[in-house]
This record gives structure tokens, sequence and C-alpha cells, in this order.
């Protein structure tokens, strides 16, 4: 039972670094989408919302095998035409966009087959009220 609430408590302070780290503002920097090119405080995606959806379309979140390097990093980004919109440093989850011409469930079943990737998952809608 107690494991049960401790993974619960870590499952929510995830899924609130995750909101506070998309919710920031963009610097207004060129996005090539290479990693040298990238600052951590980027956010705002500028996709439009469905008060439905349980996901951000074209936004996937993605977290590579320890191992793995930036050259990797940036050979993998170009290999799936991904753009980095944050990277979530103390969990080391990389939020990208990618085309509209795929889906959301698609692509992460792309990215998680790829040898590179720990896990792929959607970037999930999380509401709060209080």
């Amino acid at each position: 039972m107690k494991a049960l609430k401790l993974t619960a408590i870590a499952v929510l302070l995830a899924g609130i670094l995750i909101f506070l780290a998309y919710s920031r503002i963009d610097n207004g920097t060129e996005d090539t989408g290479l990693l040298e090119n990238q600052s951590q405080d980027q956010g705002e995606s500028g996709v439009t919302m469905d008060e439905n959806a349980k996901f951000l379309e074209f936004e996937v979140l993605v977290k590579f095998k320890e191992d793995i390097g930036s050259e990797d990093i940036n050979s993998f980004i170009g290999e799936h035409s991904l753009q980095v919109l944050n990277i979530i440093e103390r969990i080391g989850v990389y939020h990208f966009k990618f085309a509209e011409n795929i889906s959301v469930e698609s692509m992460v079943e792309r990215l998680s087959k790829d040898s590179r990737v720990e896990y792929a998952e959607p970037n999930y809608i999380i509401k709060f009220e209080l």
C-alpha cells in the first residue's frame, strides 16, 4: 500500500514538472531542432487544444536510454523529423513536435521501436482543479 502511494506521488510530481516545463514562455530563439541550438526554457508549441483531448496533437515525450549521447540524439531528431520544444533535464525527457501528417499514436509507436529510446508517449494533458 505504501509503495502504491509513493508511486502515485511520483507520477503526480512528474506530471507537475512536465506541466511547469510546458507552460514556460517561448524565448523567441530560432529552432533548428538540433540539441546545440536548444534552450531548456523553450515552451509553448502553438497547438490549439480540443477541450476533450487527452493529449496534445503533434507532440510526444521521449526518454532515451542512458548510454545514448548527444550525437545519437541529434541523428534521431533528424531521422524522425522532430523539433525540440523543450528538454526536461531533471527527468531526462525530451519534448518534441512533429509534422502534422502522422497521428500521435503512430509516432509514439514508431519512436518506441527505435533502439535508442527507453520510452515514448503522447504529451498528455493534465488538468488541475482547485
